[in-house]
């Protein structure tokens, strides 16, 4: 009997040893697929912010081209010497209606504003200190994200010439809004949600609009604890959880107008 009873507590023991190690072992591997899940995850974001950031730059280098070649319009460049704004505002109207886009600022050499097509009460205002401006007005050309409004523009600058002395007499600036469309497009080619963010706010996105202030508040608490940017987080949205990869949208002087999340 007490053989009985040693070989049942000897047997009790060791199932309650084995039973402890198999517990063991599958928090391991829970552990372990949990952290490889996140690694996996990770790599696929930083491959899709590659992707991300290369449409960005080939739509920043088109930009670019166009604005060029309506620096060299011989009607603006002539409308531009008139120093007449309601001739320069005539002028980039026709010129902005034929390229579609949302900006079209014409200013003169000193960074006056002439002419603003979607925003005409800017005329007389002094815009020289913008970083594409600043550019522009010192003969080069520039593009890179402009915040204003509550917005988020793409938008390329461009010094205008004088056909005979080929002194600066102004700066044109051309650009579209980072917009859910432009967020819906991004979507196909990155196979992923994405968003845009300005102080805070969701400006576009792929998600829905009445999910932007849970967005924008689920933002705020993940950029506030970031040490730097191009890190990857969760984020929830509701009942979802997302792998989230950021970046800042910096103007021609380094500074962040804004952020974007690609999210997974």
């Amino acid at each position: 009997m007490l053989r009985l009873r040693l070989r049942g507590r000897i047997t009790l023991y060791f199932s309650c040893l084995v039973l402890g190690l198999v517990a063991s072992l599958f928090v391991v591997l829970g552990r372990w697929a949990e952290e490889r899940a996140h690694e996996v995850a990770s790599q696929e974001l930083r491959t899709t912010q590659k992707v991300f950031l290369e449409y960005l730059r080939l739509r920043y280098k088109d930009l670019t081209s166009r604005c060029r070649l309506l620096a060299d319009s011989p009607r603006l460049i002539a409308a531009v010497d008139t120093h007449d704004p309601p001739t320069v505002l005539d002028i980039a109207q026709t010129l902005q209606e034929d390229l579609r886009s949302d900006l079209f600022t014409v200013t003169d050499r000193r960074g006056i504003a002439l002419a603003r097509t979607d925003m005409p009460e800017l005329r007389g205002v002094d815009i020289s200190a913008q970083p594409l401006i600043q550019k522009a007005l010192a003969g080069e050309e520039e593009a890179g994200p402009l915040g204003q409004g509550g917005q988020l523009y793409q938008v390329a600058s461009a010094p205008l010439f004088d056909p005979q002395s080929r002194s600066i007499i102004g700066t044109l600036s051309i650009g579209f809004r980072i917009d859910n469309v432009l967020a819906g497009i991004l979507k196909q080619v990155t196979q992923s949600d994405i968003v845009f963010a300005q102080e805070g706010q969701v400006t576009a996105s792929t998600l829905p609009p009445e999910e932007w202030p849970e967005v924008s508040r689920a933002l705020e608490q993940v950029l506030l604890g970031r040490g730097a940017t191009s890190e990857v987080s969760e984020i929830r949205v509701g009942e979802r959880r997302y792998q989230g990869r950021w970046g800042d949208l910096p103007d021609a002087a380094r500074r962040t107008v804004g952020v974007y999340v690609i999210l997974r």
